[in-house]
């Protein structure tokens, strides 16, 4: 039997453990389920109480009674149980209204992620939770992803799809979807563009990978194939006893700061921090992978081994860079070693080489029109949309 926990779990962990009171008292509960599973216990939830009532909203789902007011949420299947929420019992009863039809399954990097399916019946549809997204909903999707859901459609069948704006009803959305022939994928396009309205995007491409049978329902899957699942940014392993996973259990508990999830590492991905190459290497992997955390960890240790010299970490976008610089600073406790190590985006190497070379240019590659002062995005944005009147694009 395979044990795994989601980001929001420990999340929930911790926060029950620093309530005080009852709440704390169920957190140690918990603790001890991960003590058991951590020494191999044959049944580590076997001492715990179910709820009177079964769980419908969410496939599999089993509930515990922990000291009468609170609530532990598994999942489980023939191979494998995963912990998903930890809460009082208000919290979960709003938890598991706000996850109804939630499906785990294997996406492509072979780690255990979450969709959500609608049940036929119209009871059973799942919802919008409306975020602040402007625009096209299917313009959240990759190009890919589109003609993942979209195939073998006509543009009469997909027009009220295409038109559909951030913010529609769900009665709209239905409405969006019905010349779409009955089946599987008129029931997809549903799912998606709730998904895409609620801001789950994420989700959204796990729902038409599920479609296209490339994200594998974990109820699916034999004992074995959970052997082949690897770690994510949102589920883990709870390894059977690894002093590693302990410590860092611990850590995180006590911690104040989300940073330390992000910071977590297995031995197969810490070596390639600690790895030295003759030349240049390049780490590649999917979303989740662990790229993130191995591209800090090794520029701090490059920096501690090379103390004279600087080490530029270059990431995509100037918001990225900045969570990248404050993680930075949360890891590196050596202000000496923190110096040398520098944060920044790809937008700003390039700025800086041409403030450079053509000091005189500077303004015309900034952020901002130097013309109108609007961000150049924004500029971009407006034209390829055609709003305002103009339907150059």
């Amino acid at each position: 039997m395979q044990f795994y926990a989601t980001k929001e779990f420990h999340e929930c962990l911790r926060k029950m453990k620093r309530s005080g009171g009852r709440k704390h008292k169920a957190a140690e509960s918990v603790e001890g389920i991960f003590g058991r599973i951590q020494l191999n216990d044959a049944d580590p939830l076997h001492p715990l109480r179910k709820t009177k009532h079964g769980e419908t909203r969410i496939k599999n789902c089993i509930k515990y009674d922990l000291n009468d007011k609170a609530r532990l949420i598994t999942v489980q299947y023939s191979g494998a149980a995963i912990f998903v929420y930890f809460a009082d019992h208000e919290d979960a009863e709003k938890w598991l209204n706000s996850k109804k039809g939630a499906v785990f399954g294997i996406n492509q990097a072979k780690e255990i992620a979450a969709t959500f399916v609608s049940e036929p019946t119209s009871e059973g549809r799942i919802s919008s939770i409306l975020d602040n997204h402007a625009g096209k909903l299917i313009d959240r999707l990759d190009e890919e992803e589109k003609d993942l859901l979209l195939v073998g459609l006509d543009y009469k069948q997909i027009k009220e799809i295409l038109s559909l704006e951030a913010g529609a009803t769900d009665e709209k959305i239905e409405w969006a979807v019905t010349e779409v022939p009955t089946g599987p994928q008129r029931d997809t396009a549903y799912d998606v563009l709730v998904l895409l309205n609620s801001g789950l995007i994420q989700e959204a491409n796990n729902r038409i990978h599920l479609f296209s049978g490339q994200f594998e329902p974990v109820d699916s899957l034999a004992e074995e194939d959970f052997l082949r699942i690897t770690e994510g940014t949102e589920v883990r392993r709870i390894e059977i006893g690894s002093p590693a996973y302990k410590a860092w259990l611990e850590t995180y508990l006590n911690s104040e700061h989300p940073f330390d999830w992000m910071l977590f590492m297995h031995p197969e991905q810490e070596q390639y921090v600690t790895r030295d190459f003759s030349g240049p290497a390049k780490l590649s992997g999917v979303s989740g992978s662990g790229k993130t955390a191995v591209a800090i960890k090794r520029a701090i240790r490059l920096s501690q081994k090379y103390p004279s010299e600087k080490v530029l970490l270059v990431t995509l976008n100037e918001a990225l860079a900045s969570l990248l610089d404050q993680i930075v600073d949360y890891a590196c406790v050596d202000r000496e070693v923190r110096h040398n190590i520098e944060v920044r985006s790809y937008f700003d190497v390039a700025q800086g080489l041409i403030s450079k070379f053509e000091p005189e240019n500077y303004r015309i590659y900034s952020y901002t029109s130097d013309k109108f002062d609007e961000h150049k995005d924004e500029i971009f944005r407006e034209f390829y949309r055609c709003l305002n009147n103009n339907n150059d694009a």
